[in-house]
C-alpha cells in the first residue's frame, strides 16, 4: 500500500513549469540572447546589466586605447504585441529603459590617462512574447565605452 501523506502537507501542481535562463547565463555560455529583432553588431559584453541590476564590481576606470562593452536587458508587462515586435518596433520605452541603465554605469566609468572617453550603442535587440493573454517585452542594448587618444 502507498504511503499517505499527512494533513495539511499538500503541494501545490503546476501543469508546466517556465524554463527560465539569465542573460548571464546565456552569454556566459557563449550565446546570444534570444531576440526576434535585432539591430546593428552584437558583441560580447564585459560587463552585464540583467534586467536594471547593475553589478557590484565592474570597472571603474579604462586604460587610454581600451574599451568595454556594456549589455543592458530590461522586460516590461505591455497591453499588447503590436507596437513591440517586428521590425519597426527599434523605438520604445522599454528600450529606452536598457539603453538608460547602460548609460548610468557609463557615467560612472572614467578613463585612466590623458584621453577621450566616448560611448556608442553597438546592438540593440527585441521580442515580445504573448502568454496566457499577456504580453511581455524583453529588449536589451549594447553599449561600449572606448577611452580614445586623440592627437
Amino acid at each position: 500500500m502507498g504511503k499517505r501523506r499527512q494533513r495539511g502537507s499538500r503541494r501545490l501542481w503546476r501543469k508546466s513549469l517556465p524554463a527560465v535562463f539569465t542573460d548571464a547565463q546565456l552569454i556566459g555560455d557563449g550565446f546570444k540572447p534570444p531576440v526576434t529583432d535585432d539591430e546593428g553588431n552584437y558583441a560580447e559584453p564585459d560587463v552585464i546589466i540583467p534586467a536594471g541590476r547593475e553589478p557590484a564590481e565592474f570597472p571603474r576606470k579604462i586604460e587610454c586605447g581600451k574599451h568595454l562593452v556594456v549589455y543592458s536587458s530590461w522586460a516590461e508587462f505591455v497591453d499588447d504585441c503590436d507596437d513591440y515586435e517586428g521590425p519597426d518596433a527599434n523605438d520604445t520605452e522599454v528600450l529606452d529603459k536598457a539603453l538608460a541603465n547602460a548609460d548610468a554605469l557609463a557615467a560612472k566609468i572614467t578613463c585612466n590617462g590623458d584621453c577621450i572617453k566616448r560611448v556608442t550603442e553597438l546592438w540593440r535587440g527585441w521580442r515580445c512574447d504573448e502568454d496566457n493573454g499577456k504580453c511581455v517585452s524583453t529588449v536589451a542594448v549594447e553599449i561600449v565605452i572606448v577611452c580614445q587618444v586623440e592627437f
